[in-house]
């Protein structure tokens, strides 16, 4: 790989980092507080306990996925930094830089990543 696409996309692991990080901070926090409990006796009604606890899955979803995307993009700039970035965690290849080029956070070549996509891969 050229070091102009590797810098293109270190720039945009970059830029991708920043943005989940901010998703983190803005992440209302989940808090165990005495509205949920009241809620969850009764005092409010079984509709906004239904609600309330919508809204802290969706959240926790929220910040679940983001925080396993940040973790993928810090993966991927640590392995720019050791040089290993664009090889195949599986067979040592190189990745394809098309693949890069719509999947900066690849660690596998389509070969490897479709085998664990299908029904007894090791995904």
């Amino acid at each position: 790989m050229d070091q102009a696409l590797q810098d293109d996309l270190r720039r945009r692991l970059e830029a991708e980092r920043e943005t989940e990080r901010e998703r983190l901070e803005a992440a209302e926090p989940i808090e165990q507080d005495k509205d949920l409990h009241d809620i969850a006796r009764g005092e409010a009604g079984q509709s906004q306990a239904a609600e309330n606890t919508r809204q802290r899955s969706e959240r926790l979803g929220t910040i679940d996925h983001t925080e396993s995307r940040l973790s993928k993009v810090e993966h991927a700039l640590e392995r720019m930094d050791e040089g290993s970035y664009g090889i195949c965690e599986v067979c040592g290849d190189a990745i394809g830089e098309d693949r890069l080029r719509a999947y900066p956070l690849a660690t596998r070549c389509v070969e490897d990543a479709e085998d664990d996509a299908q029904p007894g891969g090791t995904a």
